[in-house]
């Protein structure tokens, strides 16, 4: 493959240009396991819940990371595992982290309560108003048994006067 460099055309042999591929792949697999890593912490903040959880949340990236990693590296580089590799992952993930991943979380929190809190809200609006009209509904049923009472007391005293 030739590539131009600065001065010159430059003959690249083609395992160079094929581990700069790889290497782009790992740096691009590194930007997703910060995602992913995110998602988990997205969904940490969110939902609360105790150590045994997290540390299962954990395994499984560590998981879904390991299972993402074998499968490149096997189809791309025949299962060859190289530093470069490596750093290229890393490198991913640290720019990650410098770019999206400062406001990732933050914003999915706050994304996250501008659609809960409205249906919260009405939630709670609504529960208000389920217990305004089961109370009334009691008192009616509370005033039509006293009505009952009342009819059956009044019949009961004009059958007792008409004896």
């Amino acid at each position: 493959m030739k590539v131009y460099g600065p001065d010159c055309l430059v003959d690249m042999s083609d395992s160079i240009v094929r581990e700069s591929i790889i290497f782009v792949y790992c740096i691009i697999s590194g930007y997703f396991f910060g995602l992913i890593y995110d998602v988990f912490r997205l969904y940490r903040r969110i939902v609360k819940h105790g150590k045994f959880w997290i540390d299962l949340e954990d395994l499984l990236y560590w998981l879904i990371c390991f299972v993402i990693s074998f499968c490149l590296l096997y189809y791309i580089n025949y299962g060859v595992i190289r530093l470069f590799c490596v750093l290229g992952a890393a490198f991913g993930m640290w720019l990650y982290c410098k770019t999206i991943g400062r406001i990732f979380v933050r914003a999915g929190v706050r994304i996250f309560r501008i659609i809960i809190y409205p249906l919260c809200y009405v939630k709670n609006l609504l529960t208000k108003i389920g217990k305004q009209f089961t109370m009334i509904l009691n008192n009616l049923a509370k005033g039509g048994v006293r009505a009952c009472q009342q009819r059956e007391t009044k019949r009961k005293k004009s059958l007792r006067l008409d004896k």
